[in-house]
Formats: structure tokens, C-alpha cells, sequence
């Protein structure tokens, strides 16, 4: 990977010069590297293809992962429900695209057959990615597939092309991709199964968009999601991580990727200054984490399986008692008294008091951290497979028993039980205030559970926000955000060791000894004035707009170049008259 990191900055500037050159330019001078000089061997395709991988592999944004269900400081405009029509960037931006079809130009010039087939499969992979995202921001976007110069007036004005078009192209790139691309395993490089697992992504995501939005040909989509998913779990050997006492706690505090189950990730390196600082966003009170919310922990069953929603008085227990015997992954993805190693929740950085700790690995990485960052992983296959076979209507206990079990296996869960589940669809799932009220028919009940097995395996790997967007629950935004329950002023110990860690008070009163001491209505919000859960931005008002927020707005300047042509998505007035 280190050969990869230094050879894509010798390719960062060979780029820029390939890549800027207009159809006036017919001669280039004898030394400098040119579409004619270059592309010639596979070192060539590989030198430029690596560009593609800082464009289009996300960073660290993958666990800073807004949503509702962990805070940041400052919620952005789309949470707010404040967003305004920009008048240029916004998403709407095609360097990316150009610089992979001027490849796809140029790459026969390879008379290595071989590789120029992988390395184009790596191309098409990444413009079947750049057009999905751009399709979840904006929903029908212009088609592309050749660079296009600036005196070609017909191309850079074209209207829409249809989400249909776009995503048949998709399709046929990723199709291509999986055909071509060599089945090598490579934790940092896009091979076949990289192809298959994102394939499965994607038309999960577009398969759920249409269906919960009103679209057609939903189940198509849904259909090659679950063909892509089943042929990755049948050929491609990857497996669940599952060594040591806490398998999913150290998938994740793990310097390099753990290969057996991740299948791509982006690689960090202290050494060469390649770093990111997830455990400063957990554990530092700059950074901007204010916590993870109640929706998300009363999410976790109870160890036996049961719902925890159901226990009495539920809503109104102690953070070390909601805490007992839940689902293992809790106390590997948050602070809690069954974490290990021992530590205490920090209620000044975690202001909700449940703070996170996946990736977290020890002190040293506090300010530095070079965990590597999985992008797709073999979990998300299964949930994927569960997921599009469960809205398809055609998931089977055999089929829960190879992708969802698995996940519980691995943390010593019971299983799903498919029939149970939907004989009796969780109430609390079922609520808008807390769940998914969208989710009708008679799989109901499992498509329920399998959005809490998502939801509770893949925090913190930027996928909430679109799982809200293709599920059709944008409301989630406007409910409360909660954290932990305080019955009233006094100590707490949080880490169940016996000593207070914090103490709540009210004006005029002595605080209890504890080391961080909070004054109610100053320091720390209740619900209910005196007690009741930690709340955040409960003063913010937030509002979801059904018939607009679900895409983004189309930059204004973009809109004016085409005259018109570029129309605006629903909703959203730009103050233009065409």
C-alpha cells in the first residue's frame, strides 16, 4: 500500500497534464507525457486508475456518520431542514467523471489485453460509484461516458437523462467490472469482489428508494442486490472476523485492516503521515461528538434476544441498569460498565452520556489515529442479501440462517426467528418517534428486525443517513434527540464501581462528591425539568419537508448555463424563471 500512497502523488501531476488538454491542442511537444506516449503498459493504467481511488473512496467522514442517532455539535443544513439553493458546488461536480472517461478514452492504447480489461473494470467501477452518488443526492442526473470539450455547447447544456438510463448504465459498468476484474483478494484495491459487495449496495439502495418512494421497477433492483450479495457469499472465501473475546470491538481497533472480512478500506500510516482522528471526535470536547442517542441504545436486545423495549419501565432506568445484559456490541461500540478494558463514559465530551469507542484502540493514536477505515466489509453483504430478499417478499428462515445469524453468532445472539418476527412486528419499531412507520405487509416484522441489525452493525460506517433517505424516514430528524435518564439531583457511578462519576445539581444546592459535577437547566438539560433524559438541541427547531428534502438542490449557476435546460428538483426555488 505504501508503493500505492507515494505512487499517487507521481500520478497527481501526470493528471493534470493528460487531462487538460483541448481539442485546439493537436500537436504535443516531444517531452512531455501525452495521450499518445502514455497508457501503453500496465503500469501506465495502474499509475492513472490510482487517482480515482482519493476522489471516490471516502474518508473519515464514513464514521462521523450524521444522522440521528450520533450528535454532533453543530447538526448540518439537511438535519436542520435549513438548506438553501446553492449557487454553485453543492455535489454538482464532474472532475472525477472526466478524469475516468478520459481513461476509458485512452486505455486501448494497452495491447496487454488482460489488463487492460481489469484496469478498465476498476474504471467502470468507479463511474458506476461516482453516478450513484450522484443519484442519491440528486436523483436524475446527466449521462456522460466521454469527455466533453469545451466548445461541445450540445453536451455541457443537456437536460436530464432519465434515473432509469442512469441506472442501466450503472448496472452494465458494474456488470463489467465484475466480469473483468481479477479476483485476487486486496484489502485496498478494487478487485471482483469489491464489484460484487458494492453491486449488492447499490441496487439495495435503489431497489428500497423506489419502492418506499413511489418508483418503478423496484424489485429488479431488489432482485440484483440479492444475486449480487449470494454470489459473493458463495465464491468469494471472505468470512466474519472472529477471533478474540471481543470479535467486533477488535474488527475495528486494528491498525490494518483485518482482510478476512473487510473487503476494501482506506489505509493509514503514521509514518507517512497519513492519519485521521476518530478517537479525537470520541474523546475530545473540541471535535464535535456530543454522543450517541437513546434511539440507537435501546435499539440492542437483551443478551436472551428479548427486546429491551419491553422490559418494565424501560424508558426510565439508570444508565448502568439499561446498560446489564444487553447485546454484546453495545459494550463494544459504547462506553458502558461491560466494556473492556474498564473505562468511564465522559459526560463533558459525550454530553448525551453514551459515548462511543469503535475504533478506538489506545492513548497513542489519541490525536493520530492510523486505524485503517473500512469501506465495505462482508457484514454489509449479508445484511444486504436479508435486506433486499425481505422487501422482495422472498426471504426464508435458510436465508436469515446464512447472513443474519452469522453477525449474532459472532457475539453470541440468538438467532432471528423469521415467523416470530412477523407475527409480532415490534410496536416500538413501528412508531415515528422512534422506528420505521413506513414498513407495512407481512414481512413486516422481519424487515423490522433486519433495519435494527443494520442499524446497530454498522453505526458509525456512514450509512444512516441514506438508509433514512431510501427507507422514506426523513422525520427521524425532528424527534428528540435523548441521552441517558437521570431520576433527579444527586451522584451517579456510570461505570458501576461504586464511586459517583458525576454529580447533578440544582441552583442552591451542595453537589454529591463525584468528579464532574453538572447544575441542572445550566450545565445539563432534562426533559422534565429537575430529572428525566439528557436532551440536546432540544431548543433547535427542525423540520422535514416530505415533498422536497429527500434530494438536494440543483446549483443555480448550473441551472443558467444550460438556460433552462437543467431543470430544478421538486420543491426547491431557485429564483429562476425557467
Amino acid at each position: 500500500m505504501k508503493r500505492l500512497i507515494c505512487r499517487f502523488w507521481q500520478m497527481s501531476f501526470l493528471l493534470a497534464a493528460l487531462t487538460a488538454c483541448e481539442d485546439i491542442l493537436d500537436k504535443y511537444p516531444e517531452d512531455e507525457v501525452t495521450p499518445e506516449t502514455y497508457f501503453n503498459t500496465e503500469e501506465d493504467l495502474e499509475l492513472f486508475t490510482n487517482s480515482f481511488y482519493a476522489n471516490l473512496v471516502p474518508g473519515d467522514q464514513v464514521y462521523q456518520d450524521r444522522g440521528d442517532i450520533l450528535i454532533t455539535q453543530t447538526l448540518s443544513n439537511d438535519i436542520l431542514g435549513n438548506r438553501v439553493v446553492p449557487q454553485s458546488g453543492g455535489g454538482w461536480s464532474w472532475t472525477a467523471l472526466r478524469q475516468i472517461n478520459f481513461y476509458l478514452e485512452n486505455s486501448n492504447r494497452c495491447t496487454d489485453e488482460d489488463a487492460r480489461k481489469h484496469y478498465d473494470g476498476v474504471a467502470r467501477y468507479f463511474r458506476a460509484y461516482f453516478y450513484y452518488d450522484k443519484v442519491r443526492q440528486f436523483g436524475d442526473v446527466p449521462w456522460y461516458d466521454r469527455t466533453i470539450g469545451s466548445a461541445d455547447t450540445e453536451q455541457l447544456t443537456k437536460p436530464r437523462d432519465s434515473r432509469e438510463l442512469v441506472m442501466q448504465n450503472v448496472l452494465a459498468d458494474l456488470n463489467y467490472a465484475i466480469d473483468n476484474l481479477r479476483d485476487e483478494k486486496d484489502v485496498y484495491r478494487i478487485t471482483r469482489w469489491t464489484a460484487l459487495a458494492m453491486k449488492s449496495r447499490i441496487c439495495l439502495f435503489e431497489g428500497t428508494f423506489r419502492k418506499y418512494h413511489g418508483i418503478t421497477d423496484w424489485e429488479k433492483y431488489l432482485d440484483e442486490a440479492a444475486k449480487a450479495a449470494e454470489t459473493f457469499m458463495n465464491e468469494s472465501g471472505y468470512t466474519l472476523y472472529t477471533e478474540g473475546d471481543t470479535p467486533y470491538q477488535d474488527l475495528f481497533a486494528s491498525v490494518n485492516a483485518q482482510a478476512s472480512e473487510i473487503i476494501l478500506a482506506r489505509d493509514y500510516n503514521q509514518a507517512l503521515g497519513l492519519t485521521h482522528v476518530v478517537q479525537a471526535y470520541e474523546i475530545s470536547t473540541g471535535m464535535g461528538c456530543h454522543g450517541v442517542t437513546k434511539r440507537l441504545v435501546d435499539s440492542y436486545l437483551m443478551k436472551n434476544g428479548q427486546r429491551f423495549t419491553e422490559q418494565p419501565n424501560y424508558g426510565k432506568m439508570t444508565f448502568t441498569q439499561e446498560t446489564a445484559d444487553r447485546d454484546p456490541r453495545m459494550a463494544q461500540t459504547i462506553i458502558t460498565p461491560e466494556s473492556e478494558p474498564k473505562r468511564t463514559p465522559n459526560m463533558k465530551v459525550a454530553h448525551l452520556g453514551y459515548q462511543p469507542l469503535k475504533y478506538y484502540i489506545n492513548s497513542n493514536y489519541d490525536t493520530n489515529a492510523e486505524c485503517d477505515l473500512p469501506i465495505i466489509r462482508t457484514a454489509e453483504v449479508y445484511l444486504n442479501f436479508a435486506e433486499a430478499k425481505a422487501e422482495l417478499g422472498t426471504l426464508t428462515q435458510d436465508d436469515i440462517n446464512k447472513s443474519i445469524k452469522l453477525l449474532r453468532d459472532r457475539v453470541g445472539m440468538p438467532n432471528l426467528n423469521m415467523e416470530w418476527a412477523n407475527n409480532n412486528p415490534d410496536p416500538w419499531l413501528s412508531t415515528p418517534e422512534f422506528g420505521y412507520p413506513n414498513v407495512q405487509g407481512d414481512n413486516k416484522g422481519v424487515i423490522l428486525e433486519i433495519r435494527r441489525e443494520r442499524t446497530i452493525e454498522l453505526f458509525m460506517e456512514g450509512f444512516r443517513y441514506y438508509d433514512l433517505m431510501r427507507w422514506k424516514e426523513g422525520n427521524a430528524f425532528t424527534q428528540d434527540m435523548l441521552g441517558v435518564y437521570f431520576p433527579g439531583p444527586g451522584g451517579y457511578d456510570l461505570d458501576g464501581d461504586g464511586t459517583n462519576d458525576v454529580s447533578l445539581y440544582t441552583t442552591g444546592t451542595v453537589a454529591e462528591s463525584a468528579p464532574l459535577q453538572l447544575e441542572i437547566g445550566v450545565d445539563i438539560t432534562l426533559t422534565e425539568g429537575d430529572q428525566g433524559n439528557v436532551v440536546m438541541f432540544g431548543d433547535v427547531q427542525r423540520v422535514w419537508d416530505e415533498n422536497k428534502d429527500y434530494l438536494s438542490p440543483i446549483p443555480i449557476t448550473d441551472r443558467m448555463l444550460t438556460n433552462g435546460a437543467l431543470t430544478q428538483n421538486p420543491g426547491w426555488n431557485d429564483g429562476l424563471e425557467f
